[in-house]
């Protein structure tokens, strides 16, 4: 191997080192026999360490399509040391039909549905080797598996990709969605500086830390996330005062060391490296210290450990409010609130946001900036979220009401940004959605209406053209909504035609299971309103398209309880409206497979009771059908 990939080759040896449970990695590589070579020194490490590396070279696509099943189930991969699933295939340039491409994407959407069950039966690593252009892949398609990941490693010079922005709502146009690690490990990513070498910061905390005797050996033993059984409110800790210089320098560079691992997304090294780094300097240096406190919680967010998050996070909070009351980054905040609201912990989670709300009102009336008002903004767009999630409507309208006055007041200053026009889209949005659960229809309408009009000035703009497209196209379908609930028909009508549009010009740039789904849902929503209107011919049209899309994202996903859901819907709304065009014989055979599938659905404990109405409502059409027919009395359901 070349010297670039004996770099990347000391990674991968580290994360074995230092690993003690499940981790997943990614190698990305058109060099078959580079890759070989790697997986020949890691299986010769296990090896040593008397465990094993299972591989797994699917020589055809349809043996990736298969192994999930195998990865599930098998008996003898619980305890492997490493499974290593390596296809350095790639489809022929410009070919019609791309099938390693595709069987990748199966592979990676229906892991990703069932990656906690894989993190919790699986005892070692997990690796996929793919080559380079797999991995743009595997972020789009699994991008839950993806923000878990351990290592990931290009034997390529990797693109140069932006930061995300720093944010934490999104133009996903859902009532409430908590952003993923992966956004927080790209918050703390943007206050390391580029020149941050993680490598070089980690020879020079071993060199500083050399005078202590087993300072190495301890740091190396500190390679797995720890686990919490139980989490209580921080409370500030007595510090022992050290004074020792050399021991403080040691936790500087360790810390350096720790940014520089998570600027890399290697989240395993960052963390060690930062509990080392807080062991050190509690007491000695309280900045250093939550620093640290905050890559651990990012660390541990990312791997699923949401109570050691929330117990690092609040720390951090603590201590640095403690001595530096105005330097508590809102990123802390958010993921410290949104950590208790995924816990179902919502007057925490208002807490939270009001003490930093309280303060940032008090530094505001004090002097007016960008940064205040930003940070306003983020608490403001979290509470209503979180009120909103409570069932607390008059508090949600009165907090996204203050962020939307935020938001306006941000663009004035940044002169029409994209990122002050998008933060006022979203906040209107939501807002939105708020007056329309308290049955405002007028003012929702005028809120939807303000929001597309950004939308379509951002389109023009840039940025992020699919991102733009499809919040247009979310902000059409719930005028179209409004339309439905307030009888103005034509209007509903077209606004779904004017979505569905959008929806298909982002398919048309890939096929993803996402947009399929996106599009499914406005054909649906078509077709409910063309039936109603008593155009059955063209509701039947649409509802056998979106019968055919859901079909697909089966074929890409499995056979998911949200698939399976979509597509007895479908089904169904296509057996009434068959039937309402008189094909009895068509509608009773979708009618047939919906019941299929609602029967599927019910027998799933988790599902049982949300999906019973639409089995009942199946079983008394499909019997309705069947009457007209004269096939005799129809079965009922179990």
């Amino acid at each position: 191997m070349d010297a670039a990939s004996e770099e990347q080759w000391d990674r991968l040896r580290e994360q074995i080192e230092l690993a003690g449970s499940f981790w997943l990695g990614f190698v990305f590589s058109a060099a078959p026999q580079t890759v070989a070579s790697m997986r020949q020194r890691a299986e010769a490490m296990l090896e040593r360490e008397g465990k094993r590396l299972h591989l797994v070279a699917p020589p055809e696509p349809s043996g990736l399509r298969s192994l999930l099943p195998w990865l599930l189930t098998s008996p003898d991969l619980v305890q492997a040391g490493c499974i290593w699933i390596e296809a350095i295939r790639s489809d022929s340039p410009g070919a019609a039909e791309r099938p390693w491409m595709r069987a990748w994407e199966s592979l990676f959407l229906r892991t990703n549905e069932h990656r906690d069950t894989l993190r919790a039966r699986l005892q070692g690593g997990l690796v996929f080797a793919a080559p380079p252009e797999i991995k743009p892949l595997v972020r789009e398609a699994a991008p839950d598996l993806w923000s878990v990941n351990s290592l990931v490693i290009d034997l390529v010079t990797p693109p140069k990709i932006p930061l995300a922005r720093l944010r934490s709502h999104t133009m996903s146009g859902k009532a409430l969605e908590p952003p993923i690690a992966d956004e927080y490990v790209s918050r703390a990513r943007t206050a390391v500086s580029p020149a941050v070498d993680a490598n070089f910061a980690m020879e020079e905390a071993k060199r500083r830390g050399a005078r202590r005797p087993g300072a190495l050996a301890a740091l190396q033993r500190e390679g797995t996330l720890s686990s919490q059984a139980s989490r209580s409110r921080p409370a500030p800790v007595e510090r022992p005062r050290r004074g020792g210089r050399a021991q403080v320098s040691e936790g500087q560079a360790l810390l350096q060391a720790a940014e520089g691992f998570l600027a890399e997304g290697r989240l395993t090294a960052a963390w060690a490296n930062a509990k080392r780094a807080h062991g050190i300097l509690q007491g000695e240096d309280v900045l250093g210290e939550t620093r640290a406190l905050w890559i651990l919680a990012v660390a541990e967010h990312a791997t699923g450990k949401r109570d050691d998050a929330l117990e690092h996070v609040e720390r951090a909070i603590l201590e640095r409010r403690a001595v530096a009351p105005e330097e508590v980054p809102i990123e802390w905040i958010d993921l410290a609130a949104r950590l208790s609201l995924s816990r179902g912990d919502f007057e925490h989670a208002k807490q939270v946001y009001a003490d930093a709300k309280s303060s940032y009102h008090g530094r505001l009336r004090a002097k007016e900036t960008v940064r205040g008002l930003s940070d306003l903004f983020v608490v403001l767009m979290g509470t209503g979220d979180v009120c909103r999630e409570a069932g607390d409507l008059a508090g949600a309208a009165t907090a996204l009401d203050g962020a939307v006055a935020r938001a306006r007041r941000l663009r004035d200053l940044l002169e029409d940004s994209p990122e002050s026009l998008s933060d006022l889209c979203v906040a209107l949005t939501k807002l939105g959605e708020v007056r329309c659960d308290r049955g405002d229809f007028s003012g929702a309408t005028a809120t939807f209406e303000e929001a597309l009009a950004l939308a379509r000035r951002l389109e023009g703009l840039g940025g992020e053209p699919l991102e733009v497209l499809r919040q247009r196209s979310i902000l059409l379908v719930r005028i179209g909504r409004v339309g439905q609930e307030t009888g103005d028909l034509a209007r509903a009508k077209a606004a779904f035609e004017e979505a569905l549009a959008l929806r298909r010009r982002v398919l048309a740039r890939g096929e993803s299971a996402r947009a399929l789904r996106d599009v499914a849902s406005v054909l649906d929503r078509l077709g409910e309103l063309e039936l109603r209107l008593g155009q059955t011919t063209s509701a039947t049209a649409r509802f056998e398209q979106a019968v055919a899309l859901d079909r697909r994202r089966r074929e890409l996903l499995g056979e998911t309880p949200e698939v399976l859901r979509d597509l007895a819907i479908s089904l169904y709304r296509a057996g009434e409206a068959r039937r309402a065009a008189g094909d009895l014989r068509a509608a009773l055979a979708a009618l047939e497979e919906s019941v299929v599938l609602g029967e599927q659905l019910v027998s799933l404990p988790e599902e049982a009771a949300s999906s019973r109405p639409l089995l009942d409502a199946a079983v008394r059409l499909r019997a309705e059908v069947q009457r007209a027919l004269g096939v005799g009395a129809a079965a009922t359901s179990s």
